[in-house]
């Protein structure tokens, strides 16, 4: 799951714009919104349903539980994540358009979360060293650590140079999705 959420936070950085002009929706309710309007309004949809319909320009190989989406900004990158029995993605639907429905999901990184995050690691690294006795497990759970560490340390920078004094990230968790 570490390593799902590793994946996730560099290719999902996008700030709240603060717009409050979303429609408002209840909870069985989809609200249909284009990749551009999600940039703008995750903030306002976290847990909220979604269609969000775009172009597919990468499929994750080793699962095919992850998809990239763009809008006509191919710069800003929406992650799709597959929830439950939908199938899975595959290299073949790269630059198809789909329309993908699911819940908005959030995370929020901040101090707090980097100090427990980093906690873990270190914790987890330490058990690690104490279980195993080969040498070659031993020095790629460090390098896995050092990567770890690193990111949390570049996070903190993005952190420092934040107004918001928080790092926010959006995905969509797709129950299902059409190939157009």
């Amino acid at each position: 799951m570490k390593k799902t959420l590793i994946l996730l936070l560099p290719l999902l950085l996008i700030f709240a714009c603060g717009k409050k002009d979303n429609p408002t929706t209840a909870d069985s309710e989809v609200t249909k919104i284009s990749v551009e309007e999600f940039f703008q309004k995750a903030s306002s949809l976290t847990d909220k349903k979604v269609e969000v319909t775009g172009l597919i320009v990468h499929t994750c190989r080793h699962s095919g539980k992850r998809a990239h989406i763009v809008g006509k900004d191919a710069e800003k990158k929406l992650k799709l994540e597959l929830v439950g029995d939908a199938p899975k993605f595959d290299k073949e639907m790269e630059g198809k358009t789909v329309v993908a429905e699911g819940t908005v999901k959030a995370l929020i990184i901040d101090e707090a979360y980097l100090a427990k995050w980093e906690s873990e690691i270190k914790a987890a690294g330490q058990s690690e060293k104490n279980l195993h006795e080969g040498h070659q497990k031993e020095h790629e759970q460090m390098n896995e650590q050092e990567e770890n560490l690193a990111k949390i340390a570049a996070y903190r920078k993005e952190l420092a140079e934040s107004k918001a004094g928080k790092l926010e990230f959006y995905s969509v968790d797709c129950s299902k999705y059409k190939i157009q």
